[in-house]
């Protein structure tokens, strides 16, 4: 018979497992023995007839109930849904409408498609139709929606930085009113901003002319301040720049990230997008030449064939070795040429003009010149001389109408040679 090798430790292999729920207890502390058995812990009593199932219902109760006043329930608004009395025709619940508007911006007005569901806005596109969006949109226009439904948006005039009503607000108008027109508006001061749309500019002309010695001042901390200023300081007052990059075959952005800001960076990131995409040979012959200049990484950097990294307080002198490099290859720069002088780059960005004014050379009437905003007045309007040098079909200039003699008072002489 084989001799069983574990006869030694079979007693102990045959005894029942013990277990123990700390180093105390395996060491037999006689302490541990009035309470290792309990179900609740020493020094916590219980009910006759509570045990730990009652325990847990509690413990979930209370949960529950700390849920419910984090929810605030108390603050939240009560609304009423009031079904239509007579519903609208094009109303139908589940079917969206859409509706074409524009969305006041510092140079203009963006349009836009928002689609609205029983009457409550819910999204906004770009509309294909509108000039200036082509069917696109940026971010500030998908925040617009937010806006509407942000609990924390002004609901009442504010008065010292307080709640007022309106009551007070008329109150108030009312008095500056009677104050200023006893002294035709003069002391009387309105800061507008550069552009609010023509119902609105409308009105500012009929309080103009209740109050002619009253003074408007426009400003707007959105507004292209440099961009307007160099197109009046080329042309005069009231000129405006416009630019069409489907006309254009090379372009150059000087300190100009058109792709991403500006008034129009969504007409011309349309424009510009529309020949980078290549599905055949043909296609790119007709792809945009990018060529950007530029002191801060951007979009249309980033998109740029070329590209030259300076400082933005060397756009001058980028500028000034462009317009010599013109010159030199038969354009006529005109009255530009003396301010063309001085200037120094370093070799590598004197290559870079070489090979611009190359190629803007060739494509004349097709080559447009973008600046900046961080770039100064006088560099847009030299870049605007540049354009109208080179012939650019791109490059168009709008000038304001001649506005109309404003009417005299009651009981005023006529102005000189006015039809009576």
């Amino acid at each position: 018979m084989k001799k069983d090798p574990y006869a030694p430790l079979r007693p102990q292999l045959d005894a029942p497992p013990t277990h123990w729920r700390s180093l105390e207890h395996k060491a037999g502390d006689a302490t541990l023995a009035e309470t290792q058995d309990a179900e609740f812990p020493s020094g916590i009593t219980t009910p006759e007839g509570f045990n730990r199932r009652d325990a847990i219902k509690l413990a979930g109760a209370s949960l529950a109930l700390g849920a419910l006043t984090g929810c605030d329930i108390a603050r939240r608004p009560v609304e009423e849904i009031v079904p239509f009395v007579k519903m609208p025709e094009q109303v139908i619940p589940g079917v969206r409408l859409t509706y074409a508007t524009a969305m006041q911006r510092g140079e203009g007005a963006l349009g836009l498609l928002v689609e609205a569901h029983e009457g409550r806005p819910t999204k906004m596109e770009g509309n294909p139709n509108h000039p200036s969006s082509l069917g696109a949109s940026d971010l500030w226009a998908q925040a617009e929606v937010l806006k509407l439904y942000d609990p924390q948006r002004a609901r009442k005039p504010k008065k010292g930085g307080a709640d007022a009503d309106w009551a007070a607000w008329d109150a108030f108008a009312k008095s500056v009113a009677d104050g200023a027109a006893a002294s035709q508006g003069k002391g009387l001061a309105f800061l507008v901003e550069t552009l609010n749309g023509p119902t609105f500019e409308r009105l500012l002309q009929a309080a103009q002319a209740k109050f002619p010695q009253a003074k408007v001042y426009r400003f707007d901390p959105l507004a292209p301040t440099h961009a307007l200023d160099g197109a009046e300081l080329a042309f005069g007052p009231g000129a405006r720049f416009q630019v069409d990059l489907s006309k254009a075959k090379v372009v150059f952005a000087l300190d100009s990230d058109f792709l991403g800001t500006g008034p129009d960076h969504l007409k011309l990131a349309r424009q510009f997008g529309a020949t980078r995409a290549v599905h055949t040979k043909d296609d790119l012959a007709k792809m945009h030449r990018l060529y950007a200049a530029e002191g801060a990484f951007s979009t249309t950097g980033a998109n740029a064939d070329h590209r030259l990294r300076i400082a933005s307080g060397q756009g001058v002198d980028v500028l000034k070795a462009l317009g010599k490099a013109l010159a030199a290859g038969g354009v006529d720069v005109g009255a530009l040429a003396p301010a063309l002088e001085g200037g120094a780059l370093d070799a590598g960005a004197q290559k870079f003009v070489a090979a611009l004014a190359k190629d803007l050379l060739a494509n004349k009437a097709n080559a447009v010149i973008l600046v900046g905003e961080h770039q100064p007045a006088a560099v847009h309007a030299a870049a605007a001389a540049l354009n109208v040098a080179l012939g650019s079909t791109a490059f168009s200039v709008t000038l304001p109408a001649a506005a109309p003699a404003p009417a005299a008072p009651a009981g005023a002489p006529a102005a000189p040679g006015a039809a009576p």
